[in-house]
């Protein structure tokens, strides 16, 4: 027995299972919903403090424990531009523009959460 060798039945069913794995990422990941993000929901200590529309740029200042996060919103997308923490972890994670896309300045306890639209799957969505 040559363990080395594909059948022509192993062959078609590794045909298959590659076809169905593309399928699966073009229809999951490849492409972007049709119904964008509107809105940015921002919370301060896990209670909601403002909802920001994506159609209207601007830079808001949000007051949380070590003081002010400044978040840009801008062409649909948003972001931390500044915020009083050592790490500025909230600021290199940059634009975030998916419904369910999030970013926190955990040390300032304020959260930013893209809604509205279609939340799309990631690598932690089950």
């Amino acid at each position: 027995m040559n363990l080395g060798l594909l059948t022509t039945a192993d062959k078609i069913l590794s045909g298959f299972i590659m076809a169905g794995l593309i399928l699966a990422y073009v229809l999951l990941w490849g492409s972007e919903s049709s119904a964008s993000a509107e809105y940015a929901e921002i919370e301060v200590n896990g209670k909601h403090v403002r909802t920001l529309s994506l159609d209207r740029p601007g830079r808001y200042a949000i007051h949380g424990r070590l003081g002010e996060s400044l978040i840009e919103v801008k062409d649909h997308q948003a972001r931390f531009v500044a915020s009083p923490c050592q790490g500025k972890q909230c600021i290199h994670m940059g634009w975030q523009h998916r419904t369910g896309a999030f970013a926190a300045c955990l040390p300032n306890r304020v959260t930013l959460t893209i809604a509205g639209g279609t939340r799309q799957w990631d690598s932690i969505n089950f």
